[in-house]
């Protein structure tokens, strides 16, 4: 039986394990300070005083800490099936290791999103945000797990066409403007040694200069874009219905012509927002 109690604790930190009446193994592992092996815990704290075991006691929080870690290491977690505690982090400070389920995912999501909606943030909180945003720098490592994290996803036709929509009728502020022009002074630039023009921008150095510049008289044929897969001169059925182009149909349904090209390039036959239940290209002996 533990010579240390709810009255007489441990001095410093320790290390605190709760016994199963069955077998007498540990089914919790942790770190605490005065009464805390003895309060109130998410997982139930056994009756029986002999079932609560100081494991190690007098340490730094360091070391409690480092010990934590290793015994529900050795132990392992019934929660990520590595072993018999019921402990849902790895130990230490803070949650790490903690596994949550989506529906406590969810649940903090709304209980999050309804704060917001009664205290919204003012504005004068937002422009200190965006005041301390200006100094916030950013390593070339965080730089790297942001692209790594956002490589190969792709947008879904809606999101696209919501961000068209979000964009439709918005003009750039005189502010903005005198913004970009400053932040152009930076680019790269290139003199031609052909035509002589001076400092041109490298993406426009790149496409109309240099070895395809027209004074070149060794001048090498423009690289051209891609063309477009897709032919906006063909017929297309809508519904059932069918319309001479893409254009046209776009234009009487008023939806937007892009979101009808890539439905078409991606085999995408309905977006039930639109109304589109079905749309494929018109086939008939012009175009078999």
């Amino acid at each position: 039986m533990s010579i240390y109690s709810s009255k007489n604790p441990p001095d410093g930190f320790y290390i605190y394990a709760y016994l199963r009446k069955t077998d007498n193994t540990p089914y919790y592992i942790g770190k605490g300070k005065g009464r805390r092996a003895w309060a109130k815990h998410k997982v139930s704290v056994p009756a029986d005083s002999y079932r609560i075991i100081i494991m190690e006691s007098e340490l730094t929080d360091i070391g409690a800490i480092a010990l934590e870690r290793r015994y529900i290491r050795w132990y392992g977690r019934k929660d990520i099936g590595t072993g018999i505690l019921r402990n849902l982090t790895h130990g230490g400070e803070g949650a790490a290791g903690a596994k949550q389920s989506e529906e406590d995912r969810k649940k903090k999501s709304e209980s999050a999103k309804k704060r917001w909606e009664k205290n919204p943030m003012t504005e004068e909180t937002k422009s200190l945000i965006k005041e301390m945003r200006k100094y916030q720098i950013i390593t070339d490592e965080a730089k790297k797990k942001m692209s790594k994290s956002h490589t190969g996803k792709k947008r879904s036709l809606e999101s696209v066409e919501k961000t068209r929509l979000s964009h439709l009728g918005s003009k750039r502020s005189s502010e903005t403007k005198n913004k970009l022009s400053e932040s152009r002074q930076y680019y790269k630039r290139q003199t031609c040694e052909h035509c002589g023009k001076e400092e041109l921008l490298i993406t426009h150095y790149n496409q109309w200069h240099g070895e395809y510049c027209v004074s070149n008289p060794d001048a090498k044929e423009r690289k051209s874009r891609k063309k477009p897969v897709l032919s906006k001169t063909r017929k297309i059925m809508i519904n059932g219905v069918i319309y001479d182009t893409i254009i046209s149909a776009s234009r009487i349904l008023g939806i937007n012509r892009n979101l009808l090209g890539k439905m078409l390039k991606s085999n995408i036959t309905s977006n039930l927002e639109y109304g589109i239940i079905s749309v494929t290209y018109y086939r008939d002996d012009t175009y078999e």
